[in-house]
């Protein structure tokens, strides 16, 4: 209820419109007789000689009066401050971090940060997924169970795992270098520092750095895959017979026997054998390449886009020893690769960043190309994605037909086109020179710091 006895001037000299305005809104209510010489007296204690009137400048009551107002609306409306808070994630959600950035948390993650008034920056991060975007203005670091993360101004996602390994993951020496990592920490533009007790490791776009309980940080082969942990096997019942617990003993020295020899080889120097590269990196996924026609008609009825981007970013990631051996390159192929790879990239990027500039606007160069895209995805309209997915999906299988000008769709629908056409595109490009085996072989393997895309779901 608006207050329609707001006063209209300050020592007989009158408000500023808006100001007026303002005050005019707010509901009031009369104090009890005497509330103010109450407190007043309160405030003061014992009597002292009142000191001489004088009168105050219009523009310090003016001050005093939208200082008030402020006060005011912070009381009535707020619902935290951006400097500060604590998040347990839901579902994702895109958290405003004051003036230094914003973090793009997804469900389970849990949050707490604070930012001082010199703009120095403290967020803890002790459980899921988050991308952060950082604004230049001080320190900015993020604390995770095993190590902390300091920005200056970049691009990063921290992935804090459940410290649960299974059996098979030790035994197959699935993690790596960073066998007990439970944080992962991927650059997408900028630099970063990851320290804790035991070292620390720089990183720049491109990089990933893994973090576990008692190892320095680990920066990761550019080829790694994050690795999937399963539950710890759980304690035995109480029912468990003898026979069943001798079962578990045995296993649990074997793998005690197979951790010790690993340990052995690591502190002696002994280098062990690599193992091979795998055939196929896509085993256990879902299909990618060389989709059937009721492959595809399955897909279009859940709108389920499918596809592969090769290693485009700032940098793009070229042909690795390892790859090219097992695609049987001789150095002028590989050469070639690598030039395919750099041209196709620059365009890729470029179309990329246009998109970004379109949509988001602001400076995109030193951004790299997950970032670029995960800041499309976040300001582009939910109903432009899914109306987005289910044209190509129909496209794809048939049932549509492509729109005269693709390039009057939304920011959203080109970037689908832009990303599922990437790797046909190269795959073309590299026909062209070595030959349509090949190249189908090449990618077929998997594009070199490539990435595979599964996207699903219709409009309501």
């Amino acid at each position: 209820m608006a207050d329609h006895n707001a006063p209209s001037s300050i020592d007989g000299e009158p408000l500023p419109a808006d100001i007026a305005a303002e005050l005019s809104g707010w509901a009031t209510s009369e104090p009890p007789a005497g509330f103010v010489d109450r407190v007043v007296a309160a405030a003061r204690g014992p009597a002292a000689p009142r000191p001489a009137l004088r009168r105050r400048p219009l523009a310090a009551v003016i001050a005093a009066v939208i200082g008030v107002a402020a006060a005011l609306v912070l009381l009535r409306g707020s619902t935290g401050s951006p400097d500060e808070g604590a998040r347990v994630i839901v579902e994702r959600e895109t958290i405003s971090l004051g003036r230094r950035g914003v973090v793009v948390a997804e469900a389970g993650a849990e949050l707490t940060w604070a930012i001082s008034a010199s703009g120095a920056a403290e967020v803890h991060q002790s459980r899921g997924d988050a991308f952060y975007r950082v604004e230049p203005g001080g320190p900015f670091a993020v604390e995770t169970p095993h190590g902390r993360v300091l920005v200056t101004g970049t691009c990063f996602r921290v992935e804090v795992l459940d410290m649960t390994v299974s059996r098979q993951t030790w035994i197959g020496g699935v993690v790596g270098a960073a066998v007990a990592a439970t944080v992962v920490i991927s650059v997408y533009e900028g630099r970063v520092r990851v320290v804790n007790a035991r070292g620390q490791a720089d990183a720049r776009a491109g990089d990933r750095i893994a973090l576990g309980a008692g190892a320095a940080p680990t920066r990761l082969d550019p080829g790694a895959t994050t690795p999937t942990l399963s539950a710890l096997e759980p304690p035995p019942p109480e029912s468990a017979t003898v026979a069943e617990l001798r079962r578990r003993d045995q296993s649990h020295r074997g793998e005690i026997a197979q951790l010790r020899a690993r340990v052995q080889a690591l502190e002696t120097g002994a280098a062990a054998p690599e193992p091979p590269a795998p055939p196929d990196h896509r085993a256990g996924r879902r299909k990618i390449l060389d989709l059937a026609p009721d492959e595809l008609a399955a897909m279009a009825r859940n709108c389920e886009l499918r596809f592969d981007v090769p290693g485009y970013g700032i940098e793009p990631r070229l042909m690795t020893d390892r790859a090219a051996a097992a695609a049987q390159l001789s150095a002028d192929e590989r050469a070639i690769y690598d030039q395919t790879v750099r041209k196709e990239n620059a365009q890729y990027m470029a179309a990329l960043r246009a998109l970004y500039q379109e949509l988001v606007g602001g400076d995109s160069e030193n951004l790299d190309a997950r970032a670029l895209m995960i800041e499309i995805m976040q300001k582009s309209p939910s109903s432009d994605v899914q109306a987005a997915r289910k044209r190509l999906a129909e496209e794809r299988a048939g049932l549509a037909a492509p729109p005269a000008d693709p390039r009057t769709q939304s920011v959203a629908e080109r970037l689908f086109r832009l990303e599922s056409a990437a790797g046909t595109t190269l795959e073309q490009r590299l026909a062209a020179e070595l030959g349509p085996d090949k190249a189908h072989q090449i990618r077929a393997a998997g594009w070199v710091g490539g990435d595979d895309s599964v996207l699903y779901g219709c409009p309501d």
